[in-house]
């Protein structure tokens, strides 16, 4: 495990999470828990074009993601596109809601 993710699992104030998912409740439902927890760094949106724009700019230690995310491609063929760009890694955490 990389010293990066070691800190910020200690310290879940560090951790930077992203949530792909088109209904604003679950964002508002999750994004409250996340910050019950401590995290401070979360960020929102409705599709997968969005999500992967987010992580064009910055790195998530979690990211979640509906599965299905219907406006514009479903949540398993986002999470491979993610892998394949190298926005996700074997220390990022996915979550794959079945909303």
């Amino acid at each position: 495990m990389d010293k990066e993710l070691r800190s910020a699992l200690d310290d879940f104030s560090q951790l930077n999470v992203l949530i792909i998912e088109d209904n604003t409740l679950v964002h508002n439902v999750l994004k409250t828990s996340l910050q019950e927890l401590g995290i401070q760094e979360i960020r929102c949106v409705q599709n997968a074009y969005y999500g992967l724009r987010q992580c064009e700019h910055q790195h998530f230690h979690v990211v979640t993601c509906s599965f299905n995310v219907q406006s514009d491609k479903d949540g398993f063929h986002l999470l491979e596109e993610l892998k394949f760009k190298g926005f996700v890694n074997k220390s990022t955490v996915l979550i794959k809601a079945f909303c």
